[in-house]
């Protein structure tokens, strides 16, 4: 199957679940990189932070490592003077599917990927975009898993799958003739105050990225040229794959949907779903519906309407949920103040995947995606114990359609939003392929 390699020995996985673990692996993946940065991101902002992620690209460009950069074409929010500044640095960058009057159907077709690979022998794959909320800086922030990967599989496939991507015609470059500008929500907020200085003209580009570099360090919290190994402790894994949908121009199947049909499909004693944004496709429900009738168990957590930053999708999962329910299905919906954003599958206790997949139609048929699957029992365990952390902060729903112990429909929700989520229900299943 295309994009996938078998582990081999010295293959390792370690999930990252707290926010500055995610920040500090990635900050030393660049730092002790040494011949080659791909990176590959479906969003990446103007705040500070994803600034000062630039600014060590940049220096990693600076010592003589190769440095290229995919961004998708319509969240590429990096200020225009920052591009040019990383263009002439020699920093290579090309945005996916940009928005372009000759390619209209490109608007729908969306690069979903989450990626850092580093000389071809480490990378940090996931559901983290290069934003402050991915992180736990902001006010309301997104709640994320990604993993880190060292040995053949990053070597191999990795290299194979950002080569790929990067000379596929679905990418253009960047366009810095655009007028930056800070987006209004954004005015008073300090995490984005050196891109308002830049779209001012207060501030050089370079200087910019030096400020957010040094802003990243100040607090002590993350260390600079740290020289930690973050696979150390970890037992090599039993077996390891990389999936992914990258570089393909019209996307009439997906090779991580094929494989997560498969694991469903083999499936023998348990089944459980991470997913944000969770509209059941129908080929899905099929294999779901199968392992149920074998007696696997199936458990499923997804936002609720209170936590959810997709109004639309939640609809299209909400004109699901009493089926789920009524089948036995075990569904859970995040409770917490944040949005849920985690994207990962255990399967049978032994089976971990974690990615940028979504459950649903759009991950199935439009978006590329990326992800890793690990066959192993301690990468399982460390999956399942980072999920008890989202269960606990959980309600399960009842089969009544409230969670157990509340006699609301959707606590925390405002009576506004359940207003806009009825008229969203009624529009959802025209537009269900597109959630």
């Amino acid at each position: 199957m295309a994009g996938i390699a078998q582990g081999a020995r010295g293959d390792v996985v370690r999930i990252l679940q707290d926010d500055l673990e995610a920040i500090q692996a990635r900050v030393d993946v660049i730092e002790q990189a040494q011949q080659q940065l791909d990176v590959v991101y479906f969003a990446v902002a103007d705040d500070d932070l994803a600034l000062a992620f630039l600014a060590l690209l940049r220096d990693a460009e600076r010592r003589g490592v190769q440095v290229r950069l995919v961004v998708d074409g319509m969240y590429n929010d990096i200020p225009e003077p920052v591009q040019e500044h990383l263009l002439r640095e020699g920093v290579g960058i090309r945005e996916y599917h940009p928005i372009q009057c000759r390619h209209p159907f490109w608007i729908n077709r969306r690069m979903h990927d989450k990626v850092l690979l580093a000389d071809c022998d480490r990378m940090i794959v996931g559901s983290r975009n290069l934003d402050h909320r991915n992180f736990g800086l902001g006010c309301r922030n997104f709640v994320d898993r990604d993993a880190y990967v060292e040995g053949a599989v990053a070597c191999c496939e990795g290299r194979r799958y950002f080569e790929r991507l990067w000379a596929s015609r679905d990418l253009r470059p960047t366009n810095t003739r655009k007028t930056h500008r800070v987006d209004d929500d954004h005015q008073c907020d300090p995490l984005y105050g050196l891109s308002r200085q830049l779209a001012a003209g207060a501030i050089t580009a370079a200087a910019a990225l030096d400020q957010a570099r040094c802003e990243l360090f100040a607090s002590g919290a993350i260390l600079p040229c740290a020289l930690a190994d973050w696979s150390a402790g970890q037992p090599h894994v039993c077996s390891l794959r990389f999936l992914s949908d990258g570089g393909e121009r019209l996307r009439r199947h997906s090779e991580i949907s094929e494989t997560i049909l498969e694991l469903v499909a083999g499936a023998q004693e348990s089944i459980i779903l991470e997913s944000p944004y969770l509209v059941i496709s129908r080929h899905l429900d099929q294999a779901l519906t199968q392992a149920q009738a074998r007696g696997v168990q199936v458990v499923i957590l997804t936002n609720s309407l209170a936590s959810t930053d997709q109004l639309m999708v939640y609809a299209g999962y909400s004109n699901q949920r009493k089926r789920l329910l009524a089948r036995g299905v075990e569904v859970w919906e995040f409770a917490g103040c944040d949005h849920f954003h985690a994207k990962s599958a255990l399967i049978d206790g032994c089976i971990a995947v974690i990615g940028s997949y979504n459950f649903d139609p759009r991950s199935e048929h439009l978006n590329t995606e990326t992800a890793v699957v690990a066959r192993d029992p301690y990468v399982a365990k460390q999956l399942l114990e980072a999920m008890d952390t989202h269960f606990a902060n959980a309600w399960r729903i009842g089969p009544d359609g409230n969670p157990i112990g509340s006699d609301q429909r959707h606590p925390r929700a405002s009576d506004k939003r359940i207003q806009q989520l009825r008229a969203a229900r009624l529009l959802a299943p025209l537009i269900r392929r597109h959630l």
